[in-house]
């Protein structure tokens, strides 16, 4: 297992943090009672996988604010990519995580609307996958908005998941604020 970097420990106790609130707010939710996640924070901490910035150059980047068409359509120009979406933070940002969306070949983050990403934590998927979700859900993104209750409820199925990045360590996984690896 690698080591953590400062800046992915405290995306993981950021993500781990955003959970504990959600679990904590849907405790009573009976319309969520059941569900195998009860955030996307949740979802990520348990099948999402870290990735570390590789720049692409400049004639590769899309238009700032539209990542998720960014990442679409670099995925479908480099088929051997795989689309992701979670959680980031760029250079300079004071540790402050965006909801993102972006590449990955191995465990290496190709974000083509960022120049400056400083760390990922994400849900790699196999652009099939990708493909009918879009489709089928009319949204490009797939985590963040109405579409993702199905997942939340449901979790990702079996042929979704990309097998790149590099997995969260076990203990990292937890559900809370407190974050000592």
């Amino acid at each position: 297992m690698a080591e953590l970097t400062e800046d992915e420990r405290h995306l993981i106790a950021w993500a781990r943090g955003l959970a504990a609130a959600a679990k904590s707010n849907t405790a009573h939710d009976s319309a969520a009672a059941g569900w195998r996640y009860h955030s996307v924070a949740e979802l990520l901490l348990d099948v999402g996988r870290l990735f570390t910035p590789q720049a692409l150059p400049a004639a590769d980047l899309g238009e700032m604010g539209r990542c998720y068409l960014n990442a679409t359509l670099y995925a479908t120009d480099h088929p051997a990519v795989f689309y992701a979406e979670g959680l980031a933070v760029r250079a300079g940002c004071l540790g402050i995580s965006d909801e993102h969306a972006w590449c990955a070949a191995g465990a290496a983050a190709l974000d083509p609307t960022w120049p400056d990403g400083q760390v990922y934590l994400g849900v790699p998927v196999t652009g099939a996958w990708r493909h009918a979700r879009q489709q089928a859900t009319k949204c490009v993104s797939l985590l963040w908005g109405p579409p993702v209750k199905t997942l939340l409820r449901d979790g990702l199925p079996e042929d979704a998941l990309a097998d790149v990045g590099r997995p969260l360590p076990d203990e990292a996984r937890r559900i809370g604020p407190a974050f000592t690896l």
